[in-house]
């Protein structure tokens, strides 16, 4: 009777350790299962989170780019007014310089009208003498 309780026993026992193993074994492969979900989600997460770090390190080559254009744009642009600025600047002071030639002229003009008016009153002019000094040409 010993004996057969201790096969009982035994049985009973190696019974438990079975039931044990297949649980740990449904266990494990439900863990690795879990773990390679976990794997492709990684991965996804990984292969997301370069593709994020590529377009922003593309974005910021971009951005460089468009500074760089934009500093060169900016000094052609500086150029370009400082050029038609000078170019202005001229001008303005050739007209300045004209109005002032021309004021000199009109002077003169007076000048050598009244000198022509002042000489045709003291006496008689002559047919040739008839046309003021400037109108000679």
């Amino acid at each position: 009777m010993i004996i057969s309780i201790l096969v009982l026993n035994f049985f009973s026992t190696t019974q438990e350790i079975v039931k044990e193993w297949q649980s740990m074994g449904e266990d494990t492969l439900e863990f690795e299962a879990a773990k390679k979900e976990f794997a492709a989600e990684r991965e996804a997460f990984n292969s997301e989170k370069k593709g994020l770090l590529w377009r922003v390190a593309d974005s910021e080559e971009k951005l460089a780019k468009e500074k760089q254009f934009n500093a060169n744009h900016q000094k052609e642009w500086e150029a370009a007014c400082e050029r038609s600025n000078r170019e202005l600047k001229s001008a303005c002071d050739e007209v300045v310089k004209l109005k002032a030639e021309k004021a000199k002229e009109a002077k003169n003009m007076n000048v050598n009208m009244h000198v022509w008016l002042h000489h045709t009153k003291r006496r008689k002019p002559s047919p040739e003498r008839a046309l003021p000094p400037w109108k000679n040409c």
